[in-house]
């Protein structure tokens, strides 16, 4: 399942992890160690799909987003949004490579991110809210929210003190 997850051209998976020990030359994320379950908080999701003004000539995909801060420890102290923020800077900078557009997949376009919430997750509903994503249309049949927002900037900012680190896997890709 690790395999297809990661082979997928429509599925991305962060992994949120505490930051590297200090012991580390902060260059890169060590496999194993800076990521080992101890250190891992959660994941962020995304999940493409054609949109509903797709057709086959351009190709448009929308990138629906969910987020999970697994550990109880970390809730409430806006590790939902940096963490969300910092995946919709990765995939605004990075949409081409996310969609498709290169790798033989042809020339897919991302119009937009969406969420499903659950109507009673009035923290989730403002997290999104606050990164510039707005409700549209009433409360599904399976008691839920539909937020959407553009792909357009505006995430520079959330990317604070976060940067892009390299990968170090000592070994065998796993």
């Amino acid at each position: 399942m690790q395999r297809s997850w990661r082979e997928d051209r429509d599925k991305l998976t962060f992994i949120a992890c505490l930051p590297p020990s200090s012991s580390s030359a902060a260059k890169a994320v060590r496999a194993g160690r800076d990521d080992a379950p101890e250190r891992m908080l959660g994941d962020v999701n995304l999940f493409l799909y054609p949109s509903p003004e797709h057709d086959e000539v351009e190709r448009k995909v929308v990138a629906e987003v969910e987020v999970m801060i697994a550990r109880r420890e970390f809730h409430g102290m806006g590790l939902g949004r940096e963490v969300v923020g910092l995946f919709l800077w990765y995939v605004g900078m990075r949409h081409q490579e996310v969609v498709g557009q290169e790798g033989g997949m042809g020339g897919r376009k991302l119009v937009g991110f969406t969420v499903k919430i659950a109507e009673g997750n009035g923290r989730s509903i403002r997290l999104f809210e606050g990164l510039g994503f707005e409700r549209v249309g009433g409360v599904s049949y399976f008691e839920e929210v539909e937020l959407v927002r553009g792909v357009g900037g505006g995430m520079e900012s959330e990317v604070g003190e976060w940067r892009v680190m390299g990968y170090e896997y000592g070994g065998e890709i796993p």
